[in-house]
């Protein structure tokens, strides 16, 4: 955790010290948007819950995803 608030602080501190315009909010915004688009994609990748599985009815699904 401590190694994202600094490398957060250090993007901060170098696009602040590049870019003297008041739209830096933009920058910073586009670069948050890398991290956070791998991960959706990620999130698409992942198998269902066994516990979800299990509470709909389909403990065969949930068996195989524990095993």
């Amino acid at each position: 955790m401590a190694t994202g608030v600094m490398l957060s602080y250090f993007i901060n501190y170098g696009i602040g010290t590049h870019f003297q315009r008041q739209n830096v909010w933009r920058i910073l915004f586009g670069v948050q948007l890398v991290p956070a688009s791998i991960m959706a994609f990620g999130l698409l990748t992942i198998k269902e819950s066994p516990r979800w599985l299990a509470s709909v009815n389909r403990k065969d699904g949930a068996l195989k995803n524990l095993a």
